[in-house]
């Protein structure tokens, strides 16, 4: 992690202690985890009293400045009553740098029991408790069902955008594809919810990581044909394995209905 970042870190970390309408500050990502390298950004939260948390978000960005340096990108996230992440780029020397820096307030910090990584200091009277350890599936069989089908009705509309030759709608139902399979994929390792896939990908077997780039391949309708059905047939084998494993019916009848259709239009130009 850049030095600099290190050292601004620390620096917010005493001007917050001094500061009592902040209540904790907390760090998440790779730094919460202890996995930092080079390239590595700061993710940090400070959790603030409800009646002084206008303020302190006014006064957060020249702070900051102040603190960092020239700010060339301010970007607030995720915003609602009580949360709000501020991604902004700063400007040190020759280099530009990131932090995301989350404000919370008091009550929405304990009703969401929001969870923390590292605690670099906590001064709250009720601090959220985490919840138990799951002995069922939190999964929605009805919600595995509805991503299945989704796959197979945007499968569909391949078949005229190709007709069409219509690249950008082929790559945004491909997008929709690929989404949709790692959602199937979260049933079937379902150790926590996936908030983003270019990180929990990860988790999953090197084997399937390198399978699920066939999604990345080719922007050019033919390529894009070329990897379909290897595509479908892996999104078959996983859904099928998640249905087993939850005690749903596959809905086999769609996918034949739509490799049917598929064939029709001459879109499944591989067979392998």
């Amino acid at each position: 992690m850049h030095p600099k970042l290190i050292e601004s870190l620390k620096q917010f970390e005493a001007h917050f202690k001094q500061d009592p309408r902040c209540l904790g500050m907390y760090l998440h990502g790779s730094i919460g985890r202890g996995t930092t390298d080079e390239y590595s950004d700061v993710d940090v939260s400070i959790v603030i009293k409800d009646e002084n948390y206008p303020e302190i978000r006014q006064e957060l960005r020249p702070l900051c400045e102040k603190i960092c340096g020239p700010i060339a990108a301010w970007l607030p996230e995720g915003e609602s009553d009580g949360y709000c992440n501020h991604a902004f780029l700063f400007e040190h020397e020759k280099s530009i740098l990131l932090y995301d820096f989350a404000t919370i307030k008091e009550s929405f910090f304990i009703k969401n029991a929001v969870h923390e990584d590292v605690v670099l200091f906590n001064r709250m009277e009720a601090v959220p408790a985490r919840p138990p350890e799951q002995t069922s599936s939190p999964f929605s069989t009805g919600a595995l069902a509805q991503y299945i089908t989704n796959y197979w009705v945007y499968v569909y509309l391949i078949g005229k955008y190709t007709k069409r030759e219509d690249l950008y709608k082929l790559l945004y139902v491909r997008d929709v594809l690929f989404h949709t399979h790692m959602k199937v994929l979260n049933y079937l390792h379902p150790d926590h919810d996936w908030v983003w896939w270019a990180g929990e990908i990860q988790n999953l077997p090197d084997e399937k990581q390198q399978q699920l780039l066939i999604y990345f391949r080719g922007a050019a309708v033919n390529d894009i044909l070329a990897e379909l059905e290897k595509e479908l047939t892996m999104f078959s084998l996983d859904a099928a394995e998640a249905c087993k494993k939850y005690n749903l019916q596959y809905p086999a009848h769609t996918e034949t209905a739509v490799r049917q259709h598929l064939n029709d239009m001459g879109t499944l130009l591989s067979t392998s």
